[in-house]
C-alpha cells in the first residue's frame, strides 16, 4: 500500500554562545516523499553553509 501523504520533517539550525545559551535561528519543515528527501536536507544544510556528511 503507498502512502500518499509522507510524514513532516523538520530542520532546526541552532547556534550556541560563549555562556552556552542555545538559540533556534531557523526551522524549516517539508513533507516529501523518502526519494527526495535526502537532497532537501543537503540543499537545506548548503543554504545556511553548514557542513553535512552523509
Amino acid at each position: 500500500m503507498k502512502c500518499n501523504n509522507p510524514d513532516y520533517t523538520t530542520g532546526i539550525l541552532l547556534a550556541k554562545d560563549l555562556n552556552s545559551n542555545i538559540y533556534i535561528l531557523d526551522l524549516y519543515e517539508f513533507q516529501l516523499e523518502s526519494k527526495n528527501l535526502i537532497n532537501e536536507i543537503i540543499s537545506t544544510a548548503v543554504c545556511d553553509k553548514s557542513y553535512v556528511q552523509y
